[in-house]
C-alpha cells in the first residue's frame, strides 16, 4: 500500500512537470485510475467481506442466494483488484493507458456485472448475443492495450482487424444507449443538487451532526464504533458521486476509445495489407453483426400464444364461456394434430413468458421511463420524447420482452392446460419427456 501511494505521488509530481496539455490529462488519469480504485477495495475487502462475506457464501451452500448472483458478485470483486495490480505492474508509467483500461476494460467490466446481478439473471439467444458481443469487444481491447498491432502475424492481424471492427459497433451502441440516459441524469442531478443544498433538512443534518460530535467528546467509549461508521458511510457515499461523474462521462470517453481503436488498427492493417482490404473486413463484420442482431430478436411465446389461441384449442381444454356456438368440436380440433408437433415450440414459449421477469427488463409496450424523464426533466415535446424512446427501444430490444407482464399468469394457466392434462392420458414417457411442468410461483430450478 506504500509503494501503492508513493508511486501515485510520484506520478502526480511527474505531472506537474510536463507540459501544460499533459498535465491536467496525466493528472486526472492518475487521481480516477487509483483513488476510484483504492477506495473501492478499501471499502469492500476490509469492511464488506469480512462483515458479510461468510454470510453470503453460507446463504448460497442452503439455496437462499442463488449461486449465479454469487458468481457475479465475486467477478464484481476480482475485476477492480486485478485491473489494479495490472495497472500497477504494466502500466503505472503511463497514465494514458491507465485511463484506457479504466474506461475500456475495467469500467465495461464492472457494469456486466452488476447487470447480471440485478437485472438479467438468465440469458436468452438474443441477450447471451449482444453480451457476447460486447465481452468480445472489450477483450480485445486489452489484448491491444497490453500487447499492440500484431504486425508480424499476419492472421492474428486478421482476427484484430475482424475484432476491432466490431469493436467499432459495440462502442457505438454502448455510447449512444449511455447518451441517451446521461442528459436527463445530468440535469437532474444539477437540480437535485441545488435542491439539496438550500433545502432546511440539509443544513439541520449538519447541526444534527455537530451536536452528536459533543456528545461523543463526553462518552469517548462511543468513540470508535461512530468513526467507523461514519468513514464506512463517508466513503460509500464518495465512491458513489466519483461512479456517478464516471458514469456520465462514459458516453464520450468509451466511444471515443473505442472508436480511435478501430482506427489505430485500421490504419496499421491497412498500410500493411491495403486499406481497401481493411474497410472491406469492417464492412462485412459490421453487415453480419448487424443480421446476426436482428435475427435472434425473435421470442417464442409469439407463436406459442398464437397456437394456444382460444379457436385452436380443443373442447376440453376451454372453459365453458370460450364455446362459442360457430365453433364446432370439429373445427377446435382440426388443429390438435398441429399444436402436438409443435409441442416443443409451444412450450419454449410458454418457458419464456413465464420467466420474463428473469430474462427481461421490461415488457416493450410498458418501457416508457426515459420518455417520461425527457418530458419532465429535459422538458422536450411528447414527440421528440416518443422518438428517444423509440430509438432506446430499438437499441435495447435484446432486453425488452414482446408482450405484457400479465403473460406471465397467462402463461401458467395455458401450460396447465396444453402441456399437463392433455398429456396425462398418453405414456409416462412421452409425458416425462414433453411436460415437464414449472414451479409455479417459484423461479424453476430448470427450464424444460
Amino acid at each position: 500500500m506504500k509503494t501503492l501511494i508513493k508511486h501515485l505521488k510520484n506520478g502526480l509530481m511527474k505531472g506537474l512537470r510536463a507540459s501544460p496539455g499533459k498535465n491536467i490529462l496525466h493528472i486526472v488519469s492518475h487521481l480516477v485510475f487509483w483513488v476510484w480504485n483504492l477506495v473501492f477495495i478499501g471499502l469492500m475487502y476490509l469492511w464488506f467481506l469480512p462483515q458479510y462475506g461468510l454470510d453470503l457464501l453460507q446463504a448460497t451452500r442452503i439455496g437462499e442466494v442463488d449461486l449465479t448472483f454469487t458468481i457475479s458478485f465475486a467477478a464484481l470483486m476480482i475485476v477492480p483488484l486485478i485491473s489494479t495490480l495490472l495497472g500497477f505492474v504494466r502500466l503505472r508509467k503511463y497514465p494514458v493507458l491507465l485511463m484506457r483500461l479504466f474506461y475500456g476494460v475495467e469500467a465495461p467490466l464492472f457494469t456486466l456485472c452488476l447487470l447480471r446481478m440485478f437485472l438479467i439473471r438468465e440469458l436468452t439467444l438474443a441477450t447471451g448475443f449482444t453480451l457476447g458481443l460486447v465481452v468480445v469487444a472489450i477483450a480485445m481491447f486489452a489484448i491491444e492495450l497490453l500487447s499492440g498491432y500484431a504486425a508480424y502475424r499476419p492472421r492474428l492481424a486478421q482476427v484484430q482487424m475482424i475484432s476491432h471492427s466490431l469493436m467499432l459497433l459495440v462502442g457505438l451502441y454502448v455510447g449512444i444507449l449511455l447518451l441517451l440516459y446521461s442528459l436527463p441524469v445530468l440535469l437532474g442531478t444539477v437540480i437535485d443538487g441545488f435542491s439539496g443544498l438550500w433545502s432546511m433538512n440539509w443544513w439541520s443534518s449538519i447541526g444534527y451532526r455537530l451536536n452528536h460530535i459533543g456528545y461523543l467528546l463526553r462518552h469517548p467509549g462511543q468513540m470508535v464504533s461512530w468513526l467507523t461508521s461514519t468513514l464506512v458511510v463517508s466513503a460509500f457515499g464518495f465512491l458513489s458521486i466519483f461512479t456517478l461523474l464516471i458514469f456520465l462521462s462514459m458516453p464520450y470517453v468509451f466511444t471515443s476509445m473505442y472508436v480511435r481503436a478501430w482506427a489505430r488498427i485500421r490504419t496499421a492493417f491497412g498500410t500493411q495489407h491495403g486499406h481497401a482490404k481493411s474497410l472491406a473486413i469492417t464492412g462485412i463484420t459490421l453487415t453480419l453483426s448487424g443480421l446476426l442482431f436482428v435475427g435472434v430478436q425473435s421470442q417464442p411465446q409469439v407463436k406459442a400464444f398464437n397456437l394456444l389461441a382460444p379457436e385452436q384449442l380443443a373442447p376440453e381444454q376451454l372453459a365453458p364461456e370460450q364455446l362459442a356456438p360457430a365453433l364446432t368440436p370439429e373445427a377446435l380440433r382440426r388443429d390438435r394434430q398441429t399444436q402436438l408437433q409443435q409441442a416443443n415450440t409451444i412450450r419454449a414459449g410458454l418457458t419464456n413468458a413465464y420467466l420474463q421477469r428473469y430474462r427481461y427488463l421490461s415488457p416493450w409496450s410498458q418501457s416508457d421511463l426515459l420518455k417520461n424523464t425527457y418530458l419532465h426533466t429535459v422538458r422536450l415535446n411528447e414527440r421528440s420524447a416518443s422518438l428517444v424512446q423509440t430509438i432506446h427501444n430499438g437499441l435495447l430490444s435484446p432486453f425488452l420482452y414482446r408482450g405484457e407482464r400479465g403473460d406471465v399468469e397467462r402463461a401458467a394457466d395455458l401450460y396447465a392446460q396444453f402441456l399437463i392434462s392433455p398429456f396425462k392420458k398418453v405414456s409416462g414417457l412421452l409425458f416425462a419427456r414433453l411436460c415437464r411442468p414449472l414451479l409455479i410461483g417459484t423461479k424453476p430450478k430448470r427450464v424444460c
